[in-house]
């Protein structure tokens, strides 16, 4: 089977997968859907395999940005080895690290066969505002319906995360028509008003500042001031509507609702000081207790600090170096290709108040994280991928 098949085979997997993810729940749809469409993507590439398609697999992943992918070997590496030094070792605990090990250097593989030229990233955008408009709205209706706007979604934070990612990306695509609007304008505002709304029920704090973060962020690098217009007209149109249904009160009834968030950060890394460099070693309970407030929490509410904990203070640079220097490669991506630098910004800023330990299963947080990076990697070094006939 040639390779061009695969070509075109990955494309459209990956844009079924990225359309998926939002009109499916969160949390385990977005596992079961990498380990159906990714994963057994590769492993069909690899019982196909020819000579000619692994020099060109070699190739492609050679063309990858070097340094970053060095990174993010060395970073992944080190941060599954530190399961050794826990205290909680197991033959079962073990394994499980050394599966999602394995599954992110799935996902580095699957993304140097996918092609993401502008044919793809095209799509990309038509496909997500249609599943995201579909699926906020179907969330947005449900919960209404049922518990009206007192109650908190099911799975709020993920759900917040996810669409935010949805919402960052009709915005960007206003930025690519300056001179007039595309003929799916209208599409684009009604998703991101569908997906305002949806995060204001969700009620979770730091995918909403993340969002605002990333707009504010796309709109003046853009310097498009119909796109801050039109933002405006989305959130000034929501929250008149809401006022209009007496549900003001009750979608804001958590802003004053303690966060505890510097609280808990504080106690992990005073937790963390007996272990430095190394950290506690991988493990899924590593709750962390107040003892002041007598409060316990089953993470740090950080993905960094979480990190720091788990594998001390060699870990946390890792991951940090590996974020820093791909955000720094990234802003020099082209106008269309900068999508992944302002999705991996909006993810950074939402795993700093809502993240977990950085090597667990397929997630929203590959999403907003791991999949930008690796996509930055690739798209930074300005290559096309060469037609196999």
């Amino acid at each position: 089977m040639k390779p061009a098949f695969f070509d075109k085979f990955n494309q459209s997997i990956f844009l079924l997968f990225m359309a998926i993810v939002f009109l499916l729940p969160p949390g385990t749809s977005i596992r079961t859907s990498y380990y159906i469409l990714i994963c057994s993507t590769v492993a069909i590439s690899i019982f196909f395999l020819n000579k000619s398609y692994i020099k060109l697999l070699i190739k492609r992943l050679k063309l990858f940005d070097k340094n970053l992918v060095l990174l993010f070997i060395i970073s992944t590496t080190y941060i599954f080895l530190s399961v050794f030094w826990s205290d909680l070792l197991s033959k079962e605990l073990f394994f499980y690290y050394f599966k999602n090990y394995l599954l992110l250097l799935i996902l580095l593989i699957f993304i140097s066969q996918t092609p993401t030229n502008q044919n793809t990233i095209n799509y990309l955008y038509f496909l997500v505002q249609i599943s995201a408009l579909i699926g906020s709205l179907t969330i947005s209706i449900n919960h209404i319906h049922s518990q009206g706007t007192e109650g908190r979604l099911i799975d709020p934070i993920d759900t917040a995360q996810i669409f935010g990612l949805a919402a960052i990306f009709c915005i960007h695509k206003l930025t690519l028509h300056d001179t007039k609007p595309d003929k799916l304008f209208s599409v684009t505002i009604i998703c991101l008003a569908s997906i305002f709304l949806l995060m204001l029920l969700a009620k979770s704090r730091g995918p909403f500042i993340a969002l605002i973060f990333t707009s504010l962020l796309i709109i003046i690098r853009s310097k498009n001031i119909k796109l801050l217009a039109y933002i405006s007209l989305i959130v000034v149109s929501v929250l008149t509507t809401l006022y209009f249904f007496d549900a003001y009160d009750s979608i804001f009834n958590r802003v004053s609702v303690p966060a505890y968030r510097f609280m808990i950060w504080k106690a992990t890394i005073f937790e963390s000081l007996d272990n430095l460099f190394f950290g506690i070693g991988l493990n899924q309970e590593s709750s962390v207790y107040i003892t002041n407030n007598n409060m316990g929490f089953q993470h740090s509410h950080n993905m960094f600090v979480d990190t720091y904990r788990l594998t001390g203070l060699i870990g946390f640079l890792l991951l940090t170096s590996l974020t820093i220097v791909t955000l720094y490669k990234g802003y020099s991506l082209t106008k269309m290709d900068d999508i992944w630098f302002y999705i991996l910004i909006y993810g950074v800023i939402c795993l700093l108040t809502e993240g977990r330990q950085p090597l667990n299963r397929p997630s929203h947080t590959w999403l907003i994280f791991w999949l930008p990076i690796l996509l930055i990697a690739k798209t930074h070094t300005s290559y096309k991928i060469e037609k196999i006939k």
